[in-house]
């Protein structure tokens, strides 16, 4: 059988790739403990759900003007804005974004 050329054998198909498994919900998360949380009850994800949720929550266009407007307000602080300070700026953004809207 010399000179004959070589039967090769067809590669045997691979099993399929399953697939990779979704981001965790909100839930799943919520429900995970690490650190110094393990075993303490509270609940696991805090948020707040203030001005600063509805701020999160708030349309891309209607998140830009508050963003502008925050920023207006801390450009006319005299010196570097404290947390406070920019806290108070965005809260007072917030307000103002919430009346022009209920104006229109």
């Amino acid at each position: 059988m010399r000179g004959e050329p070589a039967m090769r054998r067809a590669p045997a198909p691979r099993p399929p790739v399953p697939a990779a498994p979704g981001p965790p919900t909100w839930e799943e998360l919520s429900a995970l403990r690490w650190g110094p949380a393990v075993g303490d009850t509270t609940p696991g994800i805090d948020v707040p759900r203030d001005w600063r949720w509805d701020v999160a929550n708030l349309p891309p266009e209607t998140w830009s003007r508050w963003r502008a407007l925050s920023g207006e307000l801390r450009a006319g602080l005299e010196g570097e804005p404290t947390a406070d300070d920019i806290r108070a700026a965005d809260h007072m953004a917030y307000d103002l974004v919430q009346a022009q809207g209920s104006e229109s």
